[in-house]
């Protein structure tokens, strides 16, 4: 159970001169997230987990200067950002009416805090090479700093509070992300394009992970918190878009390859906590197409799909699960699980679906149906918790008015298909499954 509550305001300047347009976006969000969880898997509150609340505030400015002639046969676009973070838990609380666990009471609080810092500056060009074939590249600095104000270890029965003597901890990390494309339309219907791009997942510290903190020089505790490292990705793509049968069929193909280094993977702890921690390298590599065609003047038909030659891991040592030989369950363990797969990584997935609509005066109606298929995948890196493949079929008829209101009906997994969708490895293999067969009735007023 989750409530969100989210505030915030955003704020848009824009002028333009001769030359260029000056663009300011300012934002800032306040977001408080009450969570209950039953961590457990019975019909009891024997393990549950909330959070009183999770909160975040964001603050964000992007100025930016767009080109609005080209200089030298390129136009470009150059700006910097600043963000600022301060989020954590207030606290997280971890309720277990069992025996203690792993040598923890029955009870313990998480309270976190954990502060970001980070600004930026990026250029991108693009220069018509000939009428029909443009090159794009795309450079910027990046700088983040992540700081572990603060994180203790509460425990109410025996009325303590253990500082984790690893905090205050930061860490910065300098990165410069690149894009390079080249785009080619040989006819006004299709365009041909290749990119390389390098980029990254911000860093971070896990403020729900209690392991020991590490001995440093730079605190004045002689301890530091354990970072988990940016995720770096080497992105190459080649694909096409275009038109066919005088304009009536939309047409998309890309291929790929992703080079991971550093994988942020998350794992569940034993006591139902996420755990974020790195994997060395993964690699995935594959196709994506997508297909619209127009039938007749009111029937037309999409699909789309991916397939993964390859998601796997190429080297990862780190935690992971093993079953308990003799209290049952599972217990905490470090294993190599290079050549895994990725976790939701099925060979293939795809989807097919017909839309049909009707002019009714000045008035619409649309009759859709959408089949989503997908081959097997595993849900943790370990393998210990496989989805075999599965069909799921969802339909609607809505009707919309010429005055922007609008009424549906809709049916969703309508063959009842039952599959988990997380895993808990606990005293027990704890599985949460997907929706059941659902019906609904939707009004919608569109001004």
């Amino acid at each position: 159970m989750e409530q969100d509550l989210v505030q915030g305001i955003s704020l848009k300047v824009a002028h333009s001169f001769n030359r260029f347009d000056v663009t300011s976006l300012t934002s800032y969000r306040d977001l408080r997230v009450y969570s209950r969880a039953d961590a457990d898997g019975t019909n009891r509150p024997i393990q549950v987990i909330n959070s009183n609340p999770q909160r975040g505030r964001t603050a964000i400015e992007d100025v930016n200067l767009a080109s609005r002639d080209k200089v030298l046969g390129v136009s470009w676009l150059a700006g910097a950002s600043y963000l600022h973070d301060l989020s954590g838990y207030l606290p997280l609380n971890i309720e277990d009416i069992r025996l203690p666990l792993g040598g923890l009471p029955p009870n313990i609080s998480i309270n976190a805090r954990e502060e970001t810092t980070a600004a930026a500056g990026y250029v991108q060009g693009t220069y018509d090479v000939l009428d029909n074939l443009s090159l794009t590249v795309g450079l910027r600095y990046n700088s983040e700093t992540k700081k572990l104000l603060r994180q203790d270890t509460i425990v109410p029965a025996f009325g303590l509070t253990i500082p984790n003597p690893g905090a205050p901890s930061q860490k910065t990390w300098n990165s410069f992300p690149i894009h390079a494309g080249l785009q080619y339309k040989p006819s006004a219907a299709w365009m041909v394009y290749s990119a390389y791009d390098r980029s990254f997942k911000s860093g971070l510290y896990d403020v729900t992970d209690t392991s020991p903190p590490v001995r440093c020089t730079q605190n004045a505790s002689g301890f530091c918190a354990l970072p988990v490292n940016q995720e770096e990705i080497t992105a190459y793509q080649v694909g096409g878009k275009g038109r066919l049968f005088d304009g009536r069929a939309d047409v998309e193909l890309s291929g790929f390859y992703y080079d991971y280094k550093n994988l942020q993977t998350s794992i569940v702890s034993q006591f139902g906590s996420p755990i974020i921690q790195n994997a060395a390298n993964a690699r995935i590599y594959g196709a994506d197409f997508k297909v619209r065609a127009a039938l007749t003047d009111h029937l037309a038909l999409q699909a789309g799909g991916s397939v993964l030659a390859e998601a796997k891991y190429l080297k990862f040592i780190g935690a992971s699960f093993a079953e308990d030989p003799v209290h049952g369950g599972f217990i905490p363990v470090t294993a190599d699980m290079s050549g895994n797969t990725l976790p939701r990584a099925p060979r293939f997935s795809g989807n097919l679906g017909p839309l049909y609509t009707i002019p009714i005066g000045d008035s619409e109606l649309t009759l859709s149906g959408n089949l989503y298929y997908t081959t097997s995948y595993y849900l943790d890196p370990s393998h210990f918790t496989r989805v075999g493949s599965y069909a799921l079929t969802n339909a609607s008829a809505d009707y919309k008015l010429h005055n922007g209101l609008s009424f549906s009906v809709w049916g969703r997994n309508l063959s009842d298909k039952r599959f988990p969708q997380s895993a808990l490895l606990l005293t027990s293999k704890l599985l949460t499954w997907n929706e059941p067969r659902m019906y609904g009735f939707t009004v919608r007023f569109e001004y």
